[in-house]
């Protein structure tokens, strides 16, 4: 009988009679842009007595152990290491290692065996540390601190301070026992005696000093990143040579015991070699560091997307991932800031950062800042609304959400805590609506309804996955990027019904958190893993954790056979995701 059945079930197939039940996924994903092999730019690099090669990334939270002739990943430190924000690292005489942890303003440090962390809380915004070689261990502050200070090498005596008014991003000792400092934004380099406190100006004509070294023979290098050029400096005679090419985000550099010269790049991660001839070999590839914020232009046939870098502001072509343009964060007037979001304002973008609290509206065309605002504490997320900026700011601590809106008439406060507000990370303005996604909660509230600010906040959608990017599409449904559950999904709001939510794309490297012991120094969201759509229906995600940028299609509907034998449109909104979800993924796995 079984064998009758199937025989009658292959003839009622063939003859049109039923429809296949089996639905395919409703998009393709591919990797438009592959990004550095290191993720969050790349940070301090120093080599120890066996020309070992270390470098450090500050937002990935990691140290790496690098073969500088392969490139290879010899070892990695990370959190579970004791490792956090590392911005500059050095080897102890006995080969530990230690690193200076910016925003925790603390030197943590790991055993030569690699087996026992130590940390020693110092002064807000630590960026260098330098050994003598005697022994003896310093840690300067900069950027938005100051101060300088010798450390007992065992952190367990209180740090002694020898100058409060010190700032550097770098410091090294000269064979005398001198210390070196750069002083990034006060154009100097000097020269500190740590016994007597005195300290003397060795060169006060650079334009933004980022580092300073001493090769084996004592000779003083600093370099420049304004210029992009490492100087050679004879104190001697006051001049300054110019020694290497650095490259736009080249910043720190060591010498190995022959003196062969490696720089490391915080705006692209990668990590080259510097010839005596002038010839570059990479070590490491450069490109994304930490995608975030996701804008697209359309110009006739070409699609742009725009990319907030951390450290810089990348312009693609969609079609291909060819990069097309790119601006720079060198912290100086009329520079962009750290972009975390991207979002389009007519011509113009709007840019927010956490990092260096600050909301930008730039002009992709001047590459001029057209309006600034740095009075907001801790703005996640900015776009326009009509004739309004939308903030999604987290206040002091990261602790007191609100979203406002800013206009000429002031400001009005759309939703903050005492309204249920948590974490406003997405925002999504379209037709006269603006909605928030609130990432700690799951919800998908709306703030205002065809022009008219609500009474409060209303939940039009709940039960995501710390929800960050939004887009609405020509259709006027939302996407979300779930970055709980790794996945982009599809709102579908219904009229007086429950809203249907489904998932378009899945395995998406995005959902870099930050790490608990740090939730006072940076927002829940840490990064954010946004989504953008073109006039084509194109979908653009970026993946922070991957360090991608993700193209995604929908697929187009299909003509199917009905029992009459007429052709039928395959709707994709009864495409079932009833299948295996990706909660145990890892996020090494290889991608679909």
């Amino acid at each position: 009988m079984k064998g009758i059945y199937l025989a009658v079930w292959a003839c009622a197939v063939s003859f049109g009679l039923f429809t296949s039940s089996f639905a395919a996924a409703p998009s393709t994903k591919t990797i438009l842009i592959e990004g550095a092999t290191i993720r969050g730019g790349v940070n301090g690099v120093a080599f120890d007595g066996e020309n070992n090669f270390y470098a450090a990334s500050i937002f990935a939270h990691e140290i790496y152990k690098i073969d500088p002739e392969t490139g290879e990943m010899l070892d990695t430190f990370d959190p579970s290491d004791g490792v956090l924000w590392p911005e500059e690292i050095a080897i102890g005489p006995d080969n530990s290692l230690y690193w200076a942890s910016f925003f925790m303003g603390e030197v943590g440090k790991l055993s030569a065996d690699r087996l026992n962390v130590s940390r020693q809380s110092i002064t807000p915004f630590i960026t260098s540390l330098a050994f003598s070689s005697n022994g003896r261990l310093t840690a300067a502050a900069d950027i938005f601190g100051s101060g300088l200070y010798e450390l007992d090498p065992t952190l367990i005596n209180p740090p002694r301070l020898i100058d409060e008014n010190i700032s550097s991003s770098s410091i090294a000792f000269n064979p005398d026992h001198l210390l070196y400092g750069a002083v990034i934004f006060g154009e100097q380099i000097i020269k500190v005696d740590i016994d007597q406190g005195t300290t003397d100006v060795v060169v006060d004509a650079l334009t933004l000093p980022g580092s300073v070294r001493f090769d084996s023979q004592g000779n003083l290098y600093a370099s420049d990143m304004s210029l992009e050029q490492i100087l050679a400096i004879d104190e001697q005679t006051n001049t300054q040579t110019i020694f290497a090419g650095l490259g736009a985000g080249g910043n720190r550099f060591a010498f190995d015991s022959n003196d062969r010269l490696f720089i490391s790049n915080f705006f692209n991660g990668s990590i080259s070699e510097i010839g005596p001839n002038g010839h570059i070999r990479e070590v490491l590839k450069g490109g994304l560091v930490t995608p975030n914020g996701i804008s697209v232009s359309t110009n006739g046939d070409k699609t742009s997307i725009f990319v907030g870098n951390i450290h810089t502001l990348l312009e693609f072509d969609g079609e291909t991932g060819e990069k097309l343009s790119e601006e720079y964060n060198y912290l100086t007037e009329g520079s962009i800031i750290s972009p975390i979001t991207v979002s389009p304002d007519g011509s113009n973008l709007v840019l927010s950062s956490w990092v260096f609290p600050a909301v930008q509206v730039w002009n992709p065309e001047t590459k001029e800042i057209i309006a600034e605002y740095n009075d907001f504490l801790a703005p996640v997320n900015a776009i326009r609304y009509q004739d309004s900026l939308i903030v999604a700011d987290l206040g002091e601590n990261f602790s007191n959400p609100r979203v406002v809106m800013r206009n000429a008439q002031g400001d009005t406060i759309l939703a903050d805590g005492a309204s249920g507000l948590v974490t406003p990370a997405g925002l999504v303005a379209k037709d006269g609506n603006l909605w928030v996604g609130d990432w700690s909660t799951g919800k998908i509230l709306q703030l205002i309804r065809d022009g008219q600010q609500l009474p409060g906040p209303t939940v039009v959608a709940k039960g995501l996955s710390q929800p960050e990017g939004l887009a609405i599409d020509a259709k006027g449904r939302m996407l979300v990027v779930e970055t709980g559950k790794r996945k982009l999904s599809r709102i579908k709001f219904r009229e007086g019904k429950k809203p249907k939510i489904k998932k378009i794309a899945k395995k998406l490297g995005v959902g870099n958190t930050v790490y608990p012991s740090t939730v006072s120094v940076a927002p829940p969201t840490y990064f954010f893993s946004d989504v953008a759509i073109d006039e084509k229906g194109i979908i653009y995600v970026s993946g922070d954790k991957r360090n991608v940028v993700y193209r995604i299609e929908m697929k187009k509907k299909k003509k199917s056979k009905t029992k009459n034998g007429k052709g039928s449109d395959e709707d994709d909104e009864d495409w079932d995701e009833d299948e295996d979800d990706d909660e145990d993924w890892d996020e090494d796995e290889e991608e679909d």
